[in-house]
């Protein structure tokens, strides 16, 4: 019976190995790096078109963790970004500025533009993707409840990446223990 129960759990350590579950992503761009690239996005569209509004930085988003596989857990690699929010901006000024933003990326190589559309038919958020730039997007969102009226400016990379561009450092063998009835694990 011991046996037949350690064999069982050696098969299911041999499926997820086996599976990909305990094989660590390899190396990828720095958050430093991505942010550069992140940054650079952002500030050629607040050149080439303007905000109509002060705007300040809200937060980093750092936030996101990876997974593998759906309640797996996280990797420990994250999706960096960052958010902008604009002080009040009139409804009429702030339409203007997403399309002004969606005809500057428009017709680009690798840029997809996506527009975000209400019930109404209203546009209220324009996504830019850069897609054969890497998996790099902006989102310009309008927020109109009265009183609130701004602008959400968003950019981030889709890409799980390492904060320093490599995994830290795991154990090099898969502990066996747990296998093993008597142990408790």
């Amino acid at each position: 019976m011991i046996g037949s129960r350690w064999g069982a759990g050696a098969a299911v350590a041999l499926v997820l190995l086996g599976s990909g579950c305990a094989v660590t992503p390899g190396p990828s761009i720095t958050k430093k790096e991505a942010m550069t690239v992140i940054d650079g996005y952002l500030q050629e569209t607040f050149r080439a078109v303007p905000v109509p509004s002060p705007f300040t930085l809200v937060r980093p988003l750092l936030t996101t963790s990876c997974e593998y596989f759906l309640d797996s857990g996280g990797t420990g690699q994250i999706t960096p970004g960052v958010e902008y929010l604009t002080e009040s901006v009139g409804e009429k000024k702030a339409r203007k500025y997403l399309a002004d933003v969606a005809a500057y990326w428009q017709g680009r190589p690798g840029v997809r533009v996506e527009w975000y559309i209400r019930g109404d038919g209203a546009r209220d958020g324009v996504e830019i993707k850069f897609e054969r730039l890497g998996n790099y997007w902006l989102h310009i969102n309008y927020y109109s409840p009265p009183g609130v009226e701004k602008l959400n400016v968003l950019g981030g990379l889709s890409d799980c990446i390492w904060e320093n561009g490599t995994a830290p450092p795991t154990p090099d063998v898969l502990d066996p223990s747990f296998l093993d009835p008597s142990s408790g694990g």
